[in-house]
């Protein structure tokens, strides 16, 4: 049985590097940091000071950076209220347009390019991966409605 994989338009993904990342970030989201690893994803939101949901994301390691992949549309609020935050902390905040992410169902995602991690929330969705966005077309063999029918 060959993967199933679908574009997951609504999404996007945002850069995060610099050696204060961890530091910046945990104690700011709802997740540890410390968790996050090589094809190891977290899953974490950001509230406002009453505990207000303001966005929800997950989180993954590549290389000397984190990528953080949101919802596309509230990108750049999310943006605006980490660099609200950010002061002297050595962090950088990158929007990717040139990555997309993509989920894949009923089968592996290792063989992907990119950085692929399996969907910590529950095992039955499968994996999630941020892949170059030249790269979509010729990997998708599913569509989003199938996606989020599972």
């Amino acid at each position: 049985m060959s993967a199933k994989i679908a574009l997951l338009s609504a999404r996007g993904v945002l850069e995060i590097g610099g050696p204060d990342r961890a530091e910046f970030l945990q104690g700011l989201i709802t997740n540890d940091v410390e968790k996050i690893g090589d094809g190891i994803a977290i899953y974490a939101a950001l509230l406002t000071a009453q505990g207000r949901f303001l966005h929800d994301f997950f989180i993954v390691a590549s290389g000397d950076s984190w990528l953080l992949d949101g919802e596309i549309a509230r990108l750049p609020d999310f943006i605006r209220r980490l660099t609200m935050y950010r002061l002297r902390s050595k962090v950088t905040l990158t929007p990717r347009p040139d990555l997309a992410v993509c989920a894949v169902f009923s089968g592996e995602a290792s063989t992907l390019p990119g950085v692929s991690f399996a969907d910590p929330r529950n095992a039955a969705l499968g994996w999630r991966a941020i892949v170059p966005r030249d790269a979509v077309a010729a990997l998708a063999t599913s569509d989003e409605a199938e996606y989020d029918r599972l």
